[in-house]
């Protein structure tokens, strides 16, 4: 009676172990659901991709610095375009009013 006895308490032992386990892991999981990612437009993770090695890694790092630093430049670019629209816009309408003093002097 002492041997199953015994063979019972260590088995809700084990039970009771198992039991605080999955609690802590379902709260881990929990957790993870809860990570919030910076969504990328037009990128689909896949999660079946092994881990990348530190040199697809360092690649990858460049590569984002590059694309960051186009990008500022693309800003720069956009940003002369813009003033140079505006000055071309200032000249069409110092053009318009020279043409008018001319026609009102004809």
């Amino acid at each position: 009676l002492a041997t199953i006895s015994s063979a019972v308490e260590s088995t809700n032992l084990k039970l009771q172990n198992l039991e605080y386990r999955i609690g802590h892991l379902n709260d881990e999981i929990r957790i993870c659901q809860g990570f919030k990612i910076r969504e990328v437009p037009g990128f689909a993770f896949d999660h079946s991709q092994e881990a990348t090695s530190d040199v697809e890694k360092a690649r990858s790092s460049l590569s984002l610095e590059e694309l960051e630093k186009e990008q500022e430049a693309r800003k720069q670019l956009l940003g002369t375009l813009k003033q140079v629209q505006g000055d071309k816009q200032q000249a069409a309408a110092d053009l318009d009013g020279i043409n008018t003093n001319i026609e009102g002097l004809a």
